[in-house]
C-alpha cells in the first residue's frame, strides 16, 4: 500500500470512529427529548376559558340613583340649616347642608346630592313636614323610572350572561379541542422520534461492523488502533512527517516519541475539555472532535426541524379540510409509514455509506479488495 492509499485508509478509519463517538451523544439527546414529552391528557382550567359574565342589576342603586336626579333637578335642597330637623348625629353635616344656598350649587354637587339622599333614606337625615312632601313625591316618581329601567336592565342582563354562557361553552370546547390535538401532535412527534432512534441505533451497529471490517485487514497494528491514535497516525502520514506506518522514520516509532515525551492523550475521557491543550500535537483529533460535537448538534436540530416540518404540513392540512382531529390521526398515520425514507438518521446513514464505500471501491489492499461491504438500507 503506497502512502496516498495509506492516508486513505486512515481517513476511513478516521470517519468510522467519528460515526462511532458521536452517535451514542445523538441518541442520548433523542432520548431525553422523547422523556420530555408530555403525552397525558392534562385538565383544563375554567381559568383558560373564562368569559366575561355581568352581575345582576340591583334595584336599590337604580333606585337611588333616579331619586338623586330627581332631588336635583327640582331643587329639593334645604335653604337652611334649621329646616333639618335631625342629622342622626352625623357630624359636620349641618355646616356643609347650610352652605349650599342656591339651586345650581346644588345640581353641580350632585355627588354630595347623592350622599345626601342615601342618609334620608338611611333614616340618617330627618326632614321637615315641608321637604319630607316634597321627597316622598319625589321618591314616587323615582320608583316609576326605576322599576322601567331596572327591567330593562334585568333582561340586558340576562340577555348578556346567555351570550357570555355560549361564548364561555365554545371557549371551553376550543381549549378541549386544542388539548386532544396537542396530545396528538406529541404522541406523533414521539413515534418520529422513535423511529428517528431505532434508525440511528442500527445506524451505530453498522458504523461498529464498518470499523470491524476495516481494521481486519490488519494494516494497522492492534496497538495502535484507538481513536485519538488512528488521528495520530493520519496525521503524521498527511503532513508528509511520515511516510509509513512502520520502520524507525514511521508513524509508530514517532507516536511513542511523542507519548514518551507526554505530549499525546491517549484516552477519550473528557477529552473536550482539552481540545485546547491538544491541538498542537493532537490537532487531527481535535478538529475531529470539534466536527463530532457539531454533527451531534447538527443532527438533534436536523431531527427536530424535520418533524416540525411534518407537524406544519399536517396543520395546513387541517386548515383546508376542517376536520382537525381525524384529519390529524389519519395523515399522521400516512407520514409515519414512509418516514424512514426521509428520516435525518437515513440521510446520516447513506452519507457514512458512501464515504467508506468509495474508499473501498478505490483501493485494494495488500490481502484483496474489501469484503462485505453489501449495506441493507434501513426500512
Amino acid at each position: 500500500m503506497n502512502t496516498q492509499e495509506l492516508k486513505g485508509y486512515l481517513k476511513a478509519v478516521i470517519d468510522v470512529n467519528q460515526s462511532i463517538y458521536e452517535l451514542p451523544s445523538l441518541i442520548s439527546k433523542i432520548e431525553d427529548d422523547i422523556k420530555r414529552l408530555e403525552l397525558a391528557r392534562r385538565s383544563i382550567s375554567k381559568e383558560e376559558y373564562k368569559v366575561k359574565h355581568y352581575k345582576k342589576p340591583n334595584y336599590n342603586q337604580i333606585y337611588e340613583s333616579a331619586l338623586t336626579d330627581i332631588v336635583c333637578e327640582e331643587g329639593i335642597y334645604p335653604e337652611k340649616y334649621s329646616y333639618i330637623l335631625d342629622f342622626g348625629g352625623l357630624s359636620g353635616k349641618k355646616k356643609y347642608i347650610a352652605r349650599i344656598s342656591d339651586k345650581e350649587t346644588w345640581k353641580s354637587e350632585q355627588a354630595y346630592v347623592s350622599r345626601y339622599v342615601w342618609h334620608i333614606l338611611s333614616n340618617d337625615i330627618k326632614l321637615n313636614h315641608k321637604y319630607k312632601k316634597d321627597f316622598e313625591k319625589a321618591s314616587a316618581n323615582a320608583t316609576a323610572i326605576a322599576e322601567v329601567q331596572y327591567q330593562e336592565k334585568y333582561e340586558s342582563y340576562l340577555l348578556l350572561n346567555k351570550e357570555a354562557d355560549e361564548k364561555e361553552l365554545e371557549s371551553k370546547n376550543e381549549c378541549e379541542l386544542k388539548e386532544d390535538l396537542r396530545v396528538q401532535q406529541e404522541q406523533f412527534k414521539k413515534e418520529m422520534l422513535e423511529k428517528e432512534l431505532s434508525l440511528f441505533r442500527s445506524n451505530l451497529v453498522e458504523a461498529k461492523v464498518d470499523l470491524e471490517q476495516l481494521l481486519d485487514a490488519n494494516i494497522i497494528h492492534t496497538k495502535y488502533r484507538s481513536f485519538p491514535c488512528i488521528c495520530s497516525l493520519y496525521e503524521y502520514i498527511d503532513t508528509g512527517r511520515c511516510t509509513d506506518l512502520v520502520g524507525p522514520f514511521g508513524a509508530y516509532q514517532r507516536y511513542e516519541e511523542q507519548v514518551v515525551a507526554g505530549n499525546i492523550i491517549e484516552s477519550l475521557s473528557n477529552i473536550e475539555h482539552k481540545l485546547d491543550q491538544i491541538s498542537n500535537n493532537q490537532a487531527t483529533l481535535a478538529m475531529a472532535i470539534k466536527q463530532c460535537s457539531k454533527n451531534i448538534e447538527d443532527g438533534f436540530n436536523s431531527v427536530n426541524t424535520s418533524i416540525d416540518n411534518h407537524l406544519l404540513q399536517l396543520e395546513k392540512n387541517e386548515q383546508r379540510t376542517g376536520d382537525i382531529l381525524s384529519d390529524f390521526k389519519e395523515q399522521s398515520i400516512g407520514l409515519l409509514s414512509s418516514y424512514n425514507e426521509q428520516s435525518v438518521a437515513t440521510r446520516y446513514n447513506l452519507e457514512r455509506i458512501r464515504k467508506i464505500t468509495e474508499f473501498a471501491n478505490s483501493v485494494k489492499l495488500a490481502n484483496g479488495e474489501f469484503e462485505g461491504f453489501e449495506y441493507v438500507y434501513p426500512c
